[in-house]
């Protein structure tokens, strides 16, 4: 009411609380799913909002005159509700949230792609979607292994391959995924292709390859105008991120700018920019331009394969460029949840993905927090600074606040520099896309031109890439945030959420959101107190799945950690960078007590070296074996370094942590000899857990005549066995399974590995001694708790 001096907050528009509806019940459905069957899944959703469901709307009375618009397009529309409408429109939102995602993974489980079987073979036609390099590439299976459909494939014996959008035939072998809940068919498996050719009959399939062959000549002639920071372009410009240096992208993913590499609003709006003053040079109107610009903007996007973040953005600048046209004006966060609800009914599964959700996290942030810290930044102290920078500011700080739950969830860290990092790359992107896209159109017409702008932006890119690898040097240039501190996190303000909305009515604004950082803070620092309260009492085992090879973390009654081994090591795969590193931190881990190499093979000991450089160690533990390995030679190196101990691990030696004990069986001392292959194995650190009544025992890769020679040190019955070298014929003999009766066994070994591994008399020989089998590429992480009393539980995690 004017005049009375009250200040009316805005109320978020009936679409964006039906997009909340929707993510809501999809979001509860497939929670519900991992434990229930499918249709007591939908039950338990259901039968909360039926109630809601009746016809209020036939009774009079009771409305809301400023309801706004139930479905926001453009252009937007207002009608007068009835309050009953509105809270039925929600409910059947929620319901069709569930429904949909019920379908879709119902279809899903269909699909020929989740149903090939593992080490299918046959011939297959089809062509590359995009990418280069050595990894695994998008392909259109078009024919072949009774499917169709975009895949994943390996290119065998070839480092490029034919380019994109060629139709080739060749043989193909599928390799299914291990991951047991992989839902999405185009992470299914990988296509391993052998004997290529050009398949020059393939007619029929030359047209619906053109724009991938159209990505392929574009990525050519970025080679010839930017030979050494193609890769740079290519992921800049056609969001193919296959070729670029994996230490560049973690330089980026450190520094806080990742988000640069991918093809999201930023990118659509440098394009569209870019797209309407060259539509504005040539006549058309201001109303207009911009419906142009976003037509001509959706053939860019289409050109690019459709990802998540460019479709978001392509259909925000849509419904914003109708309004415009319409005349009518256009609220940001309407057509934000407009774009979703496109989004989720096209592909319900979108909402699992990461890019998905740090797009439209971003995009809020923008919308939702920019206003207020601009506010906050106009206050009197920061007069001096001019309006660009504050503005620049606002945006970096709304969108990074409202990421970084997300980001923290799917990467486990997020980035202390950031802020100031987007803010200096982001005037050098801004030129860099005009530029790339000026020189790659200009090359077609006049080659000097091209050449003279692409030296240029080659520049440009040189220096993003220098910013992104100088901001990530510093050792804090990003905080590792484990899983209780974040879950504590979001407990914490979703108690300041309630909390406010009780009695917060009268606080200003500023106030508030001290309140809620304080809950939030408060949240982050009792969970880890939880976590380690109810860890009180029990001893943690986690067998990692790090691939062919080993690496066991185990967790003391007071959360302390112990580490042995560390997993293999490749040239592009370092287990303990990628897998171990990455656990720990998640679990809140600063410090490993020990850190036990059995022995220095590199399946072994390959990721030592970024453990010992990423954690601080108390001592490592190892059989001493004077060897040249470069692993090895470089682990050692890591400890003097960071001044690490290196001690000897010999027989009789046992190490204790707040009530668990773990002996050192075996070896008897160090060797002289040269060892290599079945003699390292010989020298192996055994070890044996102990916790009150529960013990286990690992045996590294240690063969049969050192379980011969330890069998008088081991006890009656095991609780657990870690099998000798990954099931291998060498160990595990049926002397060990008689003297120990273990009740599970688990097996660390990687997915289709070329040893064999674990052979089959092994896996047979330990079910027929009672054993419970596990494996690591069937299962995944396994993790043992157990209490003194010999109890203990068994769960697998992805």
């Amino acid at each position: 009411m004017a005049g009375t001096g009250s200040t009316v907050r805005p109320r978020p528009p009936p679409v964006a609380l039906v997009a909340l509806a929707l993510v809501v019940g999809s979001g509860s459905y497939a929670a519900l799913d991992l434990f229930f069957p499918p249709a007591f899944s939908l039950a338990i959703v259901c039968l909360p909002i039926l109630p809601w469901l009746r016809p209020d709307f036939l009774r009079s009375g009771r409305t809301v005159a400023d309801a706004g618009e139930l479905v926001e397009v453009v252009p937007r529309f207002s009608v007068t509700l009835h309050t009953g409408v509105i809270t039925a429109a929600l409910a059947l939102a929620v319901l069709a949230g569930a429904l949909t995602t019920y379908a879709q993974r119902r279809g899903a489980g269909g699909d020929c792609r989740l149903r090939l079987a593992d080490k299918a073979e046959g011939p297959v036609r089809g062509w590359f979607e995009g990418g280069s390099g050595t990894g695994a590439r998008p392909f259109r299976l078009v024919h072949g292994l009774n499917c169709e459909g975009s895949v994943r494939a390996f290119q065998r014996g070839s480092d490029h391959g034919p380019p994109p959008g060629t139709p080739v035939r060749a043989v193909g072998i599928w390799q299914r995924a291990t991951h047991p809940t992989a839902s999405r068919p185009t992470s299914a498996g990988t296509l391993l292709l052998t004997d290529v050719q050009l398949d020059e009959s393939a007619t029929g399939s030359r047209w619906a390859g053109g724009s991938a062959r159209l990505r392929g000549r574009i990525e050519s002639r970025m080679r010839e105008l930017w030979p050494e920071t193609w890769p740079l372009a290519s992921a800049l410009i056609l969001a193919r991120k296959e070729a670029l240096d994996p230490a560049v992208r973690e330089a980026f993913a450190v520094a806080g700018i990742a988000h640069l590499l991918a093809i999201s609003g930023f990118h659509v709006a440098v394009v569209a920019l870019l797209v309407g003053v060259v539509i504005r040079g040539v006549g058309a109107g201001p109303r207009r331009a911009p419906a142009y610009g976003a037509a001509i903007t959706w053939l860019y996007i289409g050109l690019i394969g459709f990802p998540d973040a460019a479709t978001r953005a392509a259909l925000i600048l849509t419904f914003l460029a109708a309004a415009r046209l319409r005349g009518h004006p256009a609220g940001a966060l309407g057509a934000i949840a407009s774009a979703g609800i496109i989004l989720f009914l096209l592909d319900p599964s979108v909402l699992s993905n990461p890019g998905f959700q740090l797009s439209f996290a971003g995009a809020l942030g923008l919308v939702s927090l920019r206003p207020a810290v601009r506010t906050w930044l106009d206050a009197r102290p920061l007069d001096v600074v001019p309006p660009a920078l504050k503005d620049a500011v606002a945006a970096g700080v709304g969108a990074t606040l409202a990421t970084m739950p997300f980001v923290a969830l799917h990467f486990g860290r997020v980035s202390v520099v950031g802020i100031p990092a987007t803010l200096v790359a982001t005037p050098l992107l801004s030129a860099a896309i005009p530029g790339l896209l000026s020189a790659l159109g200009i090359s077609w017409v006049f080659p000097p031109l091209a050449n003279f702008l692409a030296g240029g932006t080659d520049i440009l890119l040189r220096c993003l890439e220098f910013l992104a690898r100088l901001c990530a040097s510093p050792s804090w240039a990003s905080v590792w945030v484990g899983d209780a501190l974040l879950l504590g996190a979001l407990v914490g303000a979703f108690g300041g959420v309630i909390r406010l909305r009780l009695y917060g009515s009268g606080l200003r604004r500023w106030v508030r959101w001290m309140t809620l950082a304080a809950w939030a803070s408060a949240g982050a620092g009792v969970a880890p107190l939880v976590e380690r309260w109810a860890g009180t009492g029990t001893v943690e085992i986690v067998f990692l799945d790090v691939g062919q090879g080993d690496a066991v973390a185990i967790r003391s009654p007071g959360g302390r950690w112990i580490l042995v081994d560390t997993g293999p090591r490749g040239r592009t795969y370092d287990a303990g960078a990628r897998v171990v590193l990455p656990y720990l931190r998640r679990r809140g881990v600063t410090r490993i007590e020990v850190l036990v190499l059995t022995h220095p093979d590199l399946d072994h000991i390959g990721g030592a070296e970024a453990i010992v450089d990423g954690l601080e160690v108390g001592y490592v533990l190892d059989p001493s074996q004077a060897t040249g390995r470069g692993a090895y030679v470089e682990v050692l190196e890591a400890a003097r370094r960071n001044g690490v101990p290196w001690l000897e691990a010999r027989r009789d030696v046992s190490i204790t942590l707040d009530g668990v004990e773990i002996s050192i069986l075996h070896p008897d001392g160090p060797t002289t000899a040269s060892h290599s292959g079945t003699d390292s194995n010989a020298q192996s650190v055994v070890l044996l857990v102990r916790y009150g009544e529960f013990e286990a025992l690992l045996t590294g890769d240690a063969p049969v005549e050192v379980e011969e020679a330890i069998l008088s040190d081991l006890p009656s019955e095991l609780e657990i066995l870690k099998v000798g070298h990954h099931g291998s014929n060498t160990s595990t003999s049926p002397s060990l399974l008689a003297q120990t009766s273990p009740a599970l066994a688990v097996i660390s070994v990687g997915a289709r590995n070329r040893y064999g591994h674990p052979h089959g008399e092994v896996v047979s020989r330990i079910i027929d001694s009672g054993a419970r089998v596990l494996r690591t590429d069937l299962s995944g992480d396994i993790v043992i708790r157990a209490r003194r009393s010999g109890l203990y539980e068994v769960r697998t995690e992805w």
